[in-house]
């Protein structure tokens, strides 16, 4: 593919600068200071990258909730890409009668030790967490979407799911049936399809997964579910 061939002459580019011998004979290592440490940030051009409807610029969040739960009963669950999730117990929270998942955007693989706290708690990374929360409530109709309970800031609620995809596949692929397979699959399937089917403007897809991964489906009510845009 041409495509794969670009993308590895990039990759082989940018690490030609490896372990090149110096003057004396011996190995030079690449110099991995903060330049190459640098994060990069996503670029918009505002004059072209315009909503193609209201809704897309609307924001709903929900902080009386999130300040109102019992902030001592948060047990630590994993650190993904971008978020610290967090457990809440059904019996700490007011709202609703299950588990929630409380996701922040706080000590991220991309953030962590590059970017200082600052620059992580920008109206950017507000922006993407509200993008989230719109498109999860575009797709509450969804039985194959995961539901969202309410977000304010950097910090978004869900309820909490019973698993996920890549932990089965990690830990029990081999045990798992053909048919719950295809099931997976049929699953995962009728998600992608339901976000594209989101419209703006009279056009769909008006939104993309921006990482769709194994990471990405949940299992909740014994039914896989995309989440985490």
């Amino acid at each position: 593919d041409p495509d794969d061939l670009i993308r590895l002459d990039r990759v082989l580019k940018d690490n030609s600068n490896d372990n090149l011998p110096n003057e004396g004979g011996r190995k030079k290592k690449k110099d991995c200071g903060v330049k190459c440490k640098e994060a990069k940030q996503e670029v918009v051009d505002e004059k072209t990258c315009v909503p193609l409807e209201d809704w897309q610029t609307r924001s709903y969040p929900q902080c009386n909730m999130i300040h109102e739960l019992d902030m001592s009963a948060l047990s630590f669950v994993t650190s993904g890409g971008s978020n610290d999730i967090y457990r809440v117990s059904s019996s700490n929270n007011k709202f609703e009668l299950m588990d929630l998942a409380y996701k922040f955007m706080s000590k991220s693989r991309q953030y962590r030790s590059l970017i200082p706290p600052a620059e992580v708690y920008n109206d950017r990374n507000r922006g993407v967490v509200n993008r989230d929360a719109l498109i999860s409530s575009k797709l509450s109709a969804s039985p194959y979407a995961l539901d969202i309970v309410g977000y304010c800031g950097l910090v978004t609620l869900v309820p909490f799911a019973d698993g996920v995809l890549s932990d089965e596949i990690k830990n029990s692929w081999k045990e798992t049936t053909l048919f719950n397979r295809l099931k997976w699959a049929t699953e995962a399937a009728h998600g992608v399809a339901a976000l594209h089917s989101i419209k703006a403007g009279g056009f769909s897809p008006s939104a993309i997964h921006g990482d769709l991964t194994i990471n990405q489906f949940f299992i909740r009510d014994g039914r896989l579910q995309i989440g985490d845009y």
